[in-house]
């Protein structure tokens, strides 16, 4: 149970502080919404890598995008639509929906997606091997 747990919070945090690491890298800064998010999103991988292996891995990265893309669109609506926070704004990038997502951060998000379901893998293995 403690392994679980261990394992479980090690995903969050390694998003939590991934996510907020790549919008530094990005734009400079950062919001506290985009840890939750990016920790949220990394559970979400390592739940599709793990259970639907048989999926082709582009279908799963597919997956994975959507499923970022839609936590960004909850945490940006909440945010900047709902509190007025002012975090982000794409509504001058093609493609976007209400300024909080656009299709090309969607499809970038799939393509990130693919190596972090390689290091869930990764780790999902070496935490089981730990147990043992």
């Amino acid at each position: 149970m403690l392994s679980r747990l261990r394992y479980y919070t090690t995903l969050f945090l390694f998003g939590f502080f991934g996510y907020g690491f790549l919008e530094i890298l990005w734009r400079g800064y950062t919001h506290p919404t985009m840890g939750l998010a990016g920790g949220l999103s990394v559970l979400f991988i390592s739940f599709v890598s793990r259970s639907l292996k048989s999926l082709n891995i582009v279908y799963r990265a597919i997956l994975c995008g959507l499923f970022i893309t839609c936590v960004e669109f909850i945490m940006g609506y909440i945010m900047n639509i709902r509190l007025h926070a002012g975090i982000w704004d794409y509504s001058q990038m093609p493609l976007n929906l209400l300024g909080q997502v656009c299709f090309s951060f969607s499809v970038l998000w799939c393509f990130i997606s693919l190596p972090i379901m390689t290091l869930c893998e990764k780790f999902y293995l070496s935490a089981v091997e730990s147990c043992r």
